[in-house]
């Protein structure tokens, strides 16, 4: 379990320090990345780290990686990355193999936006602190 959480982390790190060969190191070559929200999949190492190189948003940065759950192989994360108009959030379920590199990862991604509650359940609900 520890080895699991620690790999997974170790990829975040790499990521928010924009060391793209380290975060390849953390990735199977032929990991599987899975995004449903928007029915995307990256098949391969390469093509997901050239895609996360290739960024848009110039200043976008890894807040904080702040849940981290593992049970043997499988690690759940909740990660905030933040860039200079908005907050996101990464829900990622990552299965890491024996020996210790992410072999498969299924990403929600979703945005921290302030939206109006819909007037039928408004009666129901407290609204959220901003990050």
């Amino acid at each position: 379990m520890a080895q699991a959480a620690h790999s997974v982390e170790q990829l975040w790190a790499a990521f928010a320090a924009r060391d793209w060969d380290a975060a390849a190191r953390w990735l199977a070559p032929d990991v599987v990345v899975r995004w449903p929200q928007s029915a995307e999949s990256f098949v391969g190492r390469d093509p997901f780290i050239a895609m996360n190189r290739s960024h848009p948003a110039p200043n976008w940065r890894i807040d904080k990686v702040e849940i981290m759950v593992a049970s043997g192989p499988d690690v759940a994360a909740r990660v905030v990355v933040a860039t200079d108009e908005a907050i996101d959030v990464c829900l990622g379920y990552y299965r890491v193999n024996e020996s210790g590199i992410v072999a498969s990862a299924l990403e929600y991604w979703t945005e921290h936006r302030s939206k109006e509650t819909p007037a039928w359940r408004a009666k129901w609900t407290t609204r959220l602190p901003p990050f």
